[in-house]
């Protein structure tokens, strides 16, 4: 007699990432994880609004930008990626999705204020070899490390 093998599904799949993130059962789990990595308010992320769209394109010729996770907290957007394998590409994907996510939080007429943008990416493959569980990345000046914009953060947790 064969035994089957047993398939166990895994996070690191978009299905199952995207499952967990939008399941409100979750919340209490995922409100202390994401608030472990960012500092974002615990108690707020318990009551968040998480969705999973597709951001508006100016023209049919441009790219579809499908988001994982958007998490919507008073004026303030996260944006969650799950990547399970590392490819050349990546690292400028993830930035065009912070600037798309950044670019669209705004409306006609709105003025520029202090809301927080934060890319967040589970990365399931360690690029940097430095053996760190969090890599926070902000536009920096080089010399004297003026920070740009301490509000535009891209945050990677591997």
């Amino acid at each position: 007699m064969k035994i089957k093998e047993l398939k166990i599904l895994e996070l690191t799949s978009d299905t199952v990432f995207k499952a967990f993130m939008m399941s409100e059962k979750t919340n209490i789990c995922k409100a202390r994880m994401i608030h472990l990595i960012t500092g974002l308010d615990e108690e707020l992320l318990k009551n968040a609004d998480y969705q999973s769209i597709e951001l508006p394109v100016p023209h049919k010729e441009s790219k579809v930008y499908k988001t994982d996770v958007i998490v919507k907290i008073d004026k303030h957007l996260l944006s969650i990626e799950m990547n399970q394998a590392y490819y050349p590409g990546l690292p400028k994907k993830n930035a065009q999705y912070l600037k798309k996510v950044a670019g669209e939080s705004y409306e006609t007429g709105e003025t520029y204020d202090d809301r927080m943008i934060i890319q967040l990416n589970f990365d399931c493959y360690d690029q940097y070899k430095r053996n760190k569980l969090i890599y926070r990345f902000q536009m920096m000046e080089t010399v004297d490390h003026f920070i740009d914009d301490e509000n535009y953060k891209n945050i990677i947790s591997i």
